[in-house]
Formats: structure tokens, C-alpha cells, sequence
């Protein structure tokens, strides 16, 4: 716990670690596995959550910035499952929603915000390429989430959106 807020401390190797009241300290190995990334792609582009920011920001979708940085998540694992996997035009088109993404959430903080209707476009785009690439992304190697895995991001873990900052803000 650090300012009140449980926290979790992944460091690059064991050197300074130290016994100190109130923290717990394990050895780097026990770090989880790493997830699949067509898997981490999938669930998190399929989520309940993101699924209702299909239709645009209102009551299902309050937060817009929460489903774009979702959609980034998404987005990211699916360029790492897809990376020399696929022609160009399929690797453009999925460079392409990744770079809309980003230049919608940066918008969003800028002088000149996007309208209401550019979120809609955003999702739609996303979307497109998702469905269109979900069973080369089922094709993959699948795992399990479990929402009692403290370890897992909110799409992956609840099927929620990420956060305004983080995937794993609760």
C-alpha cells in the first residue's frame, strides 16, 4: 500500500529488494506468464464494456476516454499477435485504427476536440477490423481470464473498460 492505494511493484530483477513493514516482496520468477496476444486482443476488442460504445458516447457509454483507451489496448495486442503475420494491406488497415485511436484520445485534451461524431467513426473503423480478423484472432492460442485474477487488466478481467489512465483502474 502506497498513499492509501494497494499497489503492485513488478521490478526488472531482484538487487535492492528488502524486508520492509507493511510490503510484500517476492523474487522475479513469480511474475505471471505472459498473456497470448491474439488472446489479450480478442477479449479485450469482444469485451461487454466496449461492446456498448458501439453506438457512441450516451448512457451505455458515458466515457468516451475510457473506450478509446480500451480500444488502444485492443489495438496493440492485435498488432503484436498480427506482427509479420499478415499482408499490408490488412497490417495498413490495422496501423491505421491504431494511429485513429491515439490522434481521437489526444484530441480530446486538445484546443480543438473532436465533434460527437468522430467517435462514432473511430468505433465503427475499430470495429470493422476487429470482426473482420476475430477468427484469425480465435485461431490463435486461447487462455482463460478469471475476474479473481488481481493480476489482469479490466477488459480482460471483468470484460470492462480500462480507465482514463490505466486498463487496470478500478
Amino acid at each position: 500500500q502506497q498513499y492509501g492505494t494497494k499497489k503492485c511493484f513488478l521490478r526488472k530483477s531482484d538487487g535492492g529488494r528488502a524486508s520492509l513493514a507493511h510490503w510484500t516482496s517476492g523474487v522475479k520468477a513469480c511474475v505471471p506468464p505472459a498473456l497470448p496476444p491474439a488472446a489479450v486482443a480478442l477479449r479485450a476488442g469482444t469485451c461487454e464494456g466496449l461492446k456498448k460504445c458501439d453506438a457512441g458516447k450516451g448512457d451505455e457509454c458515458p466515457n468516451v476516454v475510457a473506450a478509446a483507451n480500451t480500444w488502444i489496448f485492443a489495438i496493440n495486442h492485435m498488432k503484436r499477435a498480427f506482427r509479420g503475420r499478415v499482408d499490408a494491406d490488412t497490417w495498413n488497415h490495422i496501423e491505421r485504427i491504431g494511429k485513429e485511436s491515439e490522434n481521437f484520445l489526444n484530441q480530446l485534451t486538445s484546443p480543438y476536440r473532436p465533434s460527437d461524431k468522430d467517435f462514432p467513426r473511430v468505433v465503427y473503423n475499430n470495429r470493422l477490423i476487429f470482426s473482420h480478423l476475430e477468427d484469425a484472432l480465435a485461431s490463435q492460442p486461447q487462455v482463460t481470464f478469471s475476474s479473481e485474477d488481481a493480476s489482469l487488466p479490466n477488459p480482460l478481467r471483468f470484460g470492462s473498460l480500462c480507465g482514463n489512465i490505466s486498463c487496470y483502474e478500478l
